[in-house]
């Protein structure tokens, strides 16, 4: 089935962007790689989480020294980045802990 003249922003009687829909289609597929890896990631964390959050770790700023001092590395090691508060409450998000 071919996409509606709408959905690919051109009207009849005007030649169709292919190159530009293959690159959107490119892009939808890198997002969604992106967003599986971030979910694997973070139900990889969660376990470690919720046994911080079970012994003495309340606040996000606490997971993340905890995380921090067990030297669990974020995802973008390259940049030797420590955890922070946001990013343990986003991991809590994603997997809903």
């Amino acid at each position: 089935m071919q996409p509606s003249w709408h959905e690919i922003g051109k009207f009849p009687g005007t030649p169709l962007n292919l190159p530009a829909l293959a690159k959107a289609g490119a892009k939808k597929a890198r997002v969604t790689a992106r967003i599986q890896k971030a979910d694997g990631r973070a139900s990889d964390l969660a376990p470690i989480i919720e046994e911080l959050r079970a012994s003495s770790a309340v606040s996000l700023r606490q997971i993340a020294a905890e995380l921090n001092a067990k030297g669990i590395r974020t995802a973008r090691v390259t940049r030797g980045q420590n955890w922070t508060a946001i990013q343990g409450s986003r991991i809590m998000e994603r997997t809903g802990t």
